[in-house]
């Protein structure tokens, strides 16, 4: 590498040279700073090197048998889609795909969707936290003692249950709990085609969010959102309530600073200081458990 002394090529004077800032006593003297500027090209920096095996090894430990795509249940519905790197059956690599289609030219893409949840999302599959195999309760309800059985033994206690159920209280004292069919189709099929069989009863994916589901379409007319996401890069005034967008939606979350950058301004209502506060232009600190006091209030004085 050989060094000039001709051009800085790093600005510490905030828009003028080095060589042109005046030395003081508190300065490095102008004479005495190099530049790191190079005076030709180096089309391969490694060219020369003696020993080139590393690159092998780096090849082999990221080849591949196969990819696929599929999505996470990462508990944030976002349902991103995913590009798996598969070897000896194992998934060891994640890549977000990146060919949603721009829909609407007035909107920001789509693209990349997924965020280190997602990317991370083989560790939870292989990690050491996962069940692999059915546990029966070994004590009473609540005391955490469980045993392991197989999967034979589990189904046998399931279906004997059902059956039992059926004969004793009739079918529609079953309830099956349905998967969410955005990312289980063939789980939510299934089990809406055995709960149909025998008469069962069936809860929507929505269901465990108890008084959400009905609470919404009572209050405002629809339930959850009555717009996407991207929509609210159009918006001139966002009121984020309860929903740290930064941390929980982070697929989504460019439209809202996106949205800002456009102009639009930002309220955020938490009891904390979150990530999504620290973008707001209005940031309103509510005690726990005193949201619907101020959203009350608010309704009477508009």
């Amino acid at each position: 590498m050989k060094l000039s002394l001709k051009k800085p090529c790093v600005n510490l004077s905030w828009g003028k040279s080095i060589m042109e800032k005046k030395s003081t006593e508190n300065d490095l003297p102008a004479k005495n700073v190099l530049s790191l500027d190079l005076l030709e090209h180096i089309s391969e920096p490694i060219g020369k090197y003696p020993y080139r095996g590393w690159e092998t090894i780096y090849r082999e430990h990221w080849k591949y048998d196969y990819t696929g795509r599929t999505t996470h249940s990462v508990n944030c519905a976002g349902s991103c889609t995913w590009k798996v790197y598969v070897k000896n059956n194992i998934a060891f690599k994640e890549e977000q795909y990146a060919d949603y289609p721009d829909i609407n030219p007035t909107l920001p893409t789509y693209n990349p969707r997924g965020c280190q949840k997602g990317a991370n999302y083989k560790e939870y599959v292989y990690g050491p936290q996962r069940l692999k195999y059915p546990l029966m309760r070994a004590g009473a309800r609540g005391e955490g003692k469980w045993k392991r059985i197989s999967w034979e033994e589990a189904m046998r206690y399931i279906a004997d249950k059902i059956v039992n159920t059926i004969v004793n209280h009739g079918p529609d004292t079953i309830t099956f709990y349905s998967a969410n069919p955005a990312k289980f189709a063939i789980t939510y099929a299934g089990g809406l085609r055995l709960a149909n069989l025998i008469g069962g009863v069936v809860c929507t994916f929505y269901d465990w969010v108890s008084d959400l589901p009905p609470g919404e379409p009572m209050t405002w007319g629809v339930r959850t959102d009555s717009c996407e996401a991207a929509d609210w890069f159009h918006s001139k005034y966002i009121m984020v309530w309860g929903s740290n967008l930064l941390e929980t939606r982070i697929p989504d979350a460019h439209f809202l600073t996106e949205a800002r950058m456009r102009g639009a301004r930002i309220v955020t209502i938490f009891p904390e200081y979150n990530p999504t506060s620290i973008h707001a232009d209005i940031f309103i600190p509510v005690r726990p458990g005193t949201d619907s006091a101020l959203a009350l209030g608010m309704a009477n004085f508009i």
